[in-house]
Parts: structure tokens; sequence; C-alpha cells
């Protein structure tokens, strides 16, 4: 599950080669949207980006979310 994360921001990352403004825009907003239906803790996505991934219900759920929409 914590490869999930890094393969979909790798393959959006690598498809484009560069993420543009409106790009940047609309992903902070599908993130903000998520965080709020999954209910998971702002520091877990942080976290993950920085490569501490947790098995936590909520935050799967949040990676569901962003990558459906």
């Amino acid at each position: 599950m914590k490869y999930l994360f890094l393969v979909i921001v790798s393959l959006l990352l690598a498809v484009q080669g560069e993420v543009s403004k409106e790009e940047l825009e609309k992903l902070k907003e599908i993130h903000d949207t998520c965080l709020t239906e999954s209910g998971v803790d702002q520091s877990m996505p942080e976290k993950a980006f920085k490569g501490e991934f947790t098995d936590d219900p909520k935050f799967k759920e949040h990676l569901l979310c962003f990558h459906k929409k």
C-alpha cells in the first residue's frame, strides 16, 4: 500500500514532466476534499511524502479517494 501512493505521484510527474500551476491547484483541491471525506490526520499524507507510511484505514481511504478523483 505504501508504494501505491509513490507510484501514483511518480506516474503523474513522469507523464507530465512538469506540473503546471493549475494542476497543482487541482491536486490541492482533491487532496483537501479527500482529507475531509476520509477524516485522515493531515500529518499522515505529509509523512508519506517523507517515506513514513502507516497502515491506518483512514489513510488508505484517503489514498483511494485521491486515486479515484
